[in-house]
């Protein structure tokens, strides 16, 4: 059973592969690419630091954005690339990614992502910022 659960964890985006050492842009990719291909939100709160999950689950449920929200939002960014990840002087485990993609007719959009590391696996430590992105 157990192996049946990693199995789909893997399949579905939800952990790197067994033995491989992800960088902070391979984890930002994937976590990119579990928001959009997520059939549940919890996968995706599953990829963020613990005080951002907690943020989110205290709120009340109906002033919690849902998944189709939440696809809505990263929507309006997209072909999104990492153009360079900086390292904390002397962590290896805490990065600042900055961000390139495309908005609303076709601007170009830039912004950036903090991720560190916990218990050996990447998180999101907060909401990124883009800049430019229309309220």
């Amino acid at each position: 059973m157990i192996a049946v659960l990693v199995g789909l964890a893997l399949a579905g985006g939800l952990l790197p592969p067994q033995g491989a050492s992800e960088t902070a842009t391979q984890f930002y990719m994937r976590y990119q690419s579990v928001v959009k291909n997520a059939t549940s939100i919890d996968q995706v709160v599953a990829l963020w630091a613990p005080a951002l999950a907690d943020e989110y689950t205290s709120a009340p449920p109906d002033q919690r954005v849902d998944l189709a929200g939440l696809k809505q939002m990263y929507g309006r960014v997209s072909n999104v690339k990492v153009t360079r990840e900086r390292l904390v002087p002397g962590r290896t485990d805490d990065a600042m990614l900055d961000l390139e993609g495309t908005g609303a007719g076709e601007k170009k959009m830039t912004g950036t992502a903090h991720v560190f590391k916990q218990a050996g696996q990447w998180k999101l430590a907060a909401q990124e910022d883009w800049h430019g992105l229309p309220g």
